[in-house]
């Protein structure tokens, strides 16, 4: 059973509050942008700092551009017998131009840092509950903002992507794969795996973490089934 460490719904809302707002500054700076994806992410494991991005078409076919035109980059795949290929950037958060957010999300990092700065600090197993909580709560979060419509219905949503991440995380592949597929459409869901897995992973890797989750994973999934359903868990 996981340990409720600080108030969840608290720390969902936040998320959402700051993702809204962050996000939204965005579509106001960039009008003529068609964004493609959003992403929420934790730069370290216990998601004390989370951070947020996004990118568009016209985002993603400049960072194509600029890297094939690099001739040093170019030089390097080549040396490692690797191909460049476009969509190694499309998914890569880190070489997206619209990212910050984390003032945002002060809210949402003050309440996870109490947790951490308690008199006694989290031991082995609250680690876990409290790294589980906050990567469902940035998921939930999300998703709590997706169900307003804010990033459109119909086929407006279905050129969307939404995921959340942790940056350099053993974590990192399956939070990937599960957020994503948790908050989109089935037929988004399935264009973005095809895409994502070969630059991300492999299929054996991505199953092992499957197979055999961490006890972060385990401890998420269950957060994750407890509060889905609804802010109340109605």
């Amino acid at each position: 059973m996981v340990e409720e460490l600080f108030d969840f719904e608290q720390a969902r809302q936040y998320l959402k509050d700051g993702a809204k707002a962050y996000f939204g500054r965005m579509r106001e700076k960039f009008p003529n942008d068609s964004f493609y994806v959003y992403v929420v992410y934790g730069t370290d494991d216990d998601a004390s700092c989370v951070n947020l991005a996004a990118n568009s078409e016209q985002g993603y076919e400049e960072i194509v551009a600029k890297y094939r035109a690099n001739e040093s980059h170019q030089k390097f795949l080549k040396e490692r017998g690797w191909e460049f290929n476009p969509l190694d950037y499309r998914w890569s958060f880190g070489e997206w131009g619209y990212g910050g957010g984390a003032h945002d999300l002060t809210s949402f990092q003050d309440l996870i840092g109490e947790v951490e700065t308690d008199d006694e600090p989290p031991g082995p197993e609250s680690d876990v509950d409290l790294r589980a909580q906050a990567y469902a709560a940035m998921v939930l979060g999300l998703h709590d903002l997706d169900a307003e419509g804010f990033f459109g219905t119909g086929a407006e949503r279905e050129k969307v992507t939404l995921f959340c991440s942790l940056v350099d995380s053993e974590e990192t592949v399956w939070l990937e794969a599960e957020s994503a597929q948790f908050l989109n459409p089935p037929q988004v869901y399935e264009r973005f795996f095809a895409e994502w897995l070969p630059a991300m992973t492999t299929a054996e890797d991505l199953a092992k973490t499957r197979e055999q989750p961490s006890s972060v994973h385990q401890a998420y999934s269950a957060v994750i089934a407890l509060h889905s359903a609804g802010p109340d868990g109605a």
